[in-house]
């Protein structure tokens, strides 16, 4: 559902041919490294809260713990602007 709320509100700045399925091309905690590679900030919503993170000092654990769902796959919708990782929906944090 956060997936379609994303697409719908972002869909002026998005490039169709770019979206993956998370559901049929799953991440998870082995596949990481090219999500963080070249990245250095995080921004992460939950529900109605975000968190900010620098990835510089954060341990591959901690990494994990804030993009990995219970099921542990990642958790989407996630895709990357310039050197930030965004992981869920949050329109305040889309907007910025």
């Amino acid at each position: 559902m956060s997936c379609d709320r994303a697409r719908s509100y972002l869909a002026d700045q998005l490039d169709e041919t770019k979206l993956v399925d998370a559901r049929k091309e799953p991440v998870g905690p082995d596949d990481l490294g090219p999500w963080f590679r070249g990245r250095t900030r995080l921004l992460v919503a939950k529900g109605k809260k975000h968190q900010d993170h620098k990835l510089r000092g954060l341990s591959a654990e901690d990494k994990a713990a804030l993009v990995l769902g219970p099921s542990g796959k990642r958790r989407a919708p996630a895709f990357i602007v310039g050197d930030t990782l965004v992981v869920g929906y949050h329109e305040e944090v889309y907007d910025e």
